[in-house]
């Protein structure tokens, strides 16, 4: 893996987030985390449960997931509040067909590694993905859960970085 590549790739999709830039995010484990993003804290980071996170942006509740289940990497990304209607599938680096507005947020988002799920409407956006091993080592795998919260910002109309304080 091109290390160079992956921390360009995180820096870029944290800058999009409304950070700063790498930065020490206080996980309370003994390796500081390296994705902070604002508004957003870490409340789970072991090896049985994964990593999440939780806060508010844009005044809509956000809970970021990422681990592995059922021997397979995977991400889930949910965020609160009404959307426009979406259901859309991505593999093998394509989209399955969506129309109107959604389809110009999803041509300017691949699919990335894996398999996506993308499902918005009234309730809010939730975003899954499953990737193996070897996806997860090219340079936007290890990022890809950052990857999906832009994407489900974008079709929640709240991709301003403008977010409430920590709590």
């Amino acid at each position: 893996m091109d290390q160079v590549a992956a921390r360009r790739i995180y820096q870029e999709r944290l800058r999009h987030l409304g950070s700063s830039g790498l930065s020490d995010e206080e996980s309370g484990g003994p390796m500081p985390d390296l994705l902070k993003v604002p508004g957003l804290k870490k409340v789970t980071d072991n090896n049985l449960n994964g990593q999440r996170w939780e806060g508010t942006r844009s005044g809509r509740q956000v809970t970021v997931w990422r681990g592995a289940k059922w021997f397979r990497i995977g991400n889930e990304v949910r965020v609160s509040g009404p959307a426009m209607a979406v259901e859309v599938k991505g593999r093998h680096g394509q989209w399955q067909s969506a129309a109107g507005f959604a389809s110009a947020v999803l041509a300017e988002h691949e699919p990335g590694p894996g398999t996506v799920s993308v499902q918005s409407g009234p309730d809010g956006v939730r975003i899954r993905r499953r990737i193996s091993n070897r996806q997860y080592l090219l340079p936007e795998g290890p990022s890809i859960h950052w990857a999906d919260l832009i994407l489900a910002e974008q079709l929640a109309g709240t991709d301003k970085p403008e977010t409430s304080p920590q709590g």
